[in-house]
């Protein structure tokens, strides 16, 4: 019994962290959509993301792909990636973290 719930709390937890994790990615995503260059407050709440509560329920792909975004987000600074290549991770993180969400539910993890 404990250790189901502990499995529930940890489900719970990941569910808030992606959760939060995706609304951050939209406001990116949005950033970029709209002027090109992400707002200060995203990329805030982005590293609040990628080093908070997230690290410690995140899966092994989505941790991944959270270290390319963060190198892709220095890289466009630089004018060395495009826009369309974030909006795709940015889209791969989501999905990654849907799956991973669902593999708890189904008991896979």
């Amino acid at each position: 019994r404990a250790k189901d719930e502990y499995k529930r709390k940890l489900w719970d937890e990941k569910r808030t962290s992606y959760k939060g994790l995706a609304v951050t990615l939209g406001e990116i995503s949005a950033d970029i959509e709209n002027s090109k260059a992400i707002s200060d407050s995203s990329l805030k709440a982005f590293y609040k993301a990628y080093w908070g509560t997230l690290i410690l329920v995140e899966s092994d792909a989505v941790q991944l792909e959270m270290v390319k975004l963060k190198n892709d987000l220095r890289d466009l600074k630089l004018n060395r990636i495009s826009t369309n290549k974030m909006k795709l991770r940015i889209q791969r993180i989501v999905t990654l973290s849907k799956v991973d969400i669902e593999e708890v539910i189904d008991g896979d993890s």
